[in-house]
């Protein structure tokens, strides 16, 4: 719910609607907490869908993937057009690399996987998040694009600012580092112990497709590997990670990937 909470008055403080457009959608939000007290997680989420289906239609075509994407009232989220891209290597290098059989195909989007988890979309994860944090020494790696409005960082601020575990007080005092690329800051971490809090500029819900960038600090984040990381320094009383492109573009796609795929243990999502 965290991020859900945060459309209202994100969207307002956005002037993407007006006082009336708030309370919509701050009625809606109401709803969705009920549904969710009921257990009733599909109508929930059917709510939460109601919810992004009206604010698309009264800002005449927002991109909610990327608040920044040209967009208009009947083009798609722009996240689609690299369904040609991904579809490409996740059935070419990818089924290479993990030895996945010809038979099996992915896609970008798979309508019978969305309609089986759809109960399970807006159900809170947080209790196994902090049973992992209390009990094991599993890293988790959490990372939100800030031009993501579905999925949106305040909300993820939210919800881990809202966890209950050993590191909670040392959370709280801890300070964000800078995430710089060729001497541009390309967003800010946070990190204590095992969790690690990653937040993009210049990306939205997919950040390893929306940012080149992006796509290179992760790849090397998820491997925690020296060959992207060329300086780790203080700039101004902070922390500064300083990074630099070690392979092409073109397999830094593939690569991210494939990392994610490997990486699916450690990156939770609220």
């Amino acid at each position: 719910m965290d991020y859900v909470n945060h459309y209202a008055p994100l969207a307002l403080n956005l002037g993407l609607v007006d006082k009336r457009g708030f309370t919509r959608i701050d009625e809606l939000t109401k709803q969705i907490q009920v549904l969710i007290n009921k257990k009733e997680f599909e109508k929930a989420h059917d709510t939460q869908n109601t919810i992004t289906d009206w604010l698309c239609f009264e800002t005449f075509g927002i991109d909610l993937y990327n608040i920044l994407a040209k967009t208009n009232a009947t083009r798609i989220p722009q996240v689609w057009d690299y369904k040609p891209l991904f579809e490409n290597i996740m059935n070419n290098e990818v089924r290479e690399t993990l030895n996945i059989t010809a038979n099996v195909t992915w896609k970008f989007v798979g309508d019978d996987v969305y309609k089986s988890l759809k109960p399970d979309v807006i159900k809170s994860i947080t209790h196994k998040v902090e049973t992992i944090l209390n009990t094991t020494d599993v890293k988790i790696i959490v990372y939100n694009g800030i031009l993501d409005f579905l999925v949106n960082t305040a909300g993820t601020i939210s919800w881990l600012d809202g966890l209950k575990w050993q590191g909670r007080e040392r959370w709280f005092n801890a300070s964000q580092s800078a995430l710089i690329l060729d001497e541009v800051t390309e967003g800010y971490s946070k990190r204590v112990d095992n969790l690690v809090f990653y937040a993009v500029l210049r990306a939205g819900h997919s950040v390893n497709s929306l940012s080149t960038a992006a796509r290179a600090l992760i790849i090397g984040l998820f491997q925690g590997t020296s060959e992207l990381v060329i300086s780790q320094s203080v700039i101004a009383g902070k922390e500064v990670f300083q990074f630099k492109y070690a392979v092409s573009v073109t397999k830094l796609m593939a690569l991210s990937v494939y990392d994610l795929y490997e990486a699916l243990n450690t990156r939770i999502m609220p």
